[in-house]
């Protein structure tokens, strides 16, 4: 019998977010995966509907808010956005959310695991070096 269970730490200052990461080398937190989401083929229009999306409802919600992008939000909330989205193809799920850090938190899971490849692309890694 497993008694494992799952603690979450906040930084709460700026001060306290380069010390965590100082003591854990420079690496943030890594997370389970939400169900299967990484392991879907994601068509590229849906996973661009999805991104305008989620900016488009962090513009109406979280535009006053800080630190959306830095504090995760409640993963699993946001592995269910995740699945409503591209497990159950219901583009819209986003807009149902009200909470911008799962929202951010989802989009940043998109960009990091789901996506097939970063945003600067493998084949233009060195032309960004360069520049």
């Amino acid at each position: 019998v497993s008694t494992q269970s799952t603690g979450v730490l906040q930084a709460l200052s700026e001060e306290d977010l380069k010390n965590w990461m100082e003591i854990m080398e420079g690496k943030e937190a890594t997370y389970s995966e939400p169900m299967q989401a990484a392991k879907l083929r994601v068509p590229q229009e849906v996973g661009m509907d999805f991104v305008k999306k989620c900016i488009e409802r962090l513009g109406t919600l979280g535009l006053s808010e800080q630190g959306i992008y830095r504090v995760s939000g409640a993963q699993t909330k946001m592995s269910k956005l995740i699945a409503n989205t591209f497990e159950d193809k219901n583009i819209d799920a986003v807009m149902e959310v009200d909470d911008v850090k799962v929202i951010a938190s989802a989009l940043k899971y998109y960009f990091r695991v789901i996506l097939p490849e970063p945003l600067p692309t493998f084949s233009l890694h060195l032309v960004f070096l360069e520049a």
